[in-house]
């Protein structure tokens, strides 16, 4: 489980623990991008 929030153009991608989960999936980023500011996604990965 993850969630991805965009806020202030600075994507985050976190686990349910916290852990910072974005240098493993880079395409995330790149895809972000393209998401409106104050988005949240929460999602199983």
């Amino acid at each position: 489980m993850a969630l991805l929030s965009v806020d202030a153009g600075r994507d985050v991608l976190r686990s349910r623990r916290g852990t910072d989960m974005l240098p493993a999936f880079p395409g995330i980023d790149t895809g972000a991008v393209q998401m409106a500011d104050a988005t949240a996604l929460d999602g199983v990965m």
